[in-house]
């Protein structure tokens, strides 16, 4: 399996974004962006170990696997959009949310062997 220039540059930028489940992470289960963290953290794992896949080059259904977590993504941008939260929040929760998504698209391209 040979991965794409673009998937890499896309992985390794993915990873330096940083997660912003500080509430979630800390039980402040009253903060208003604790549920979108919690999604966020649990669609990191799952990005991750489908990305170390493919790394490894792991045989996966990439593109459906991708579309499901796609999906969520966009669930999590209605949420955010409708979301009242303080300055530069939402924008962390909404640039983790780009990265991944940018990460995906390029992710749901890799063809098994």
């Amino acid at each position: 399996m040979r991965l794409s220039r673009d998937f890499i540059r896309a992985w390794y930028a993915w990873l330096r974004t940083p997660l912003p489940t500080s509430n979630f992470r800390l039980g402040k289960s009253e903060a208003p962006s604790y549920g979108i963290e919690l999604r966020l953290d649990h669609l990191q794992s799952d990005v991750y170990s489908l990305g170390e896949s493919a790394i490894a080059g792991r045989d996966h259904n990439y593109a459906s696997l991708c579309a499901e977590y796609l999906s969520e993504i966009e669930a999590i941008r209605l949420e955010l959009r409708d979301c009242e939260l303080p300055d530069g929040r939402k924008e962390e929760l909404a640039g983790f949310a780009h990265a991944t998504h940018e990460l995906l698209a390029h992710l749901s391209k890799v063809k098994s062997m």
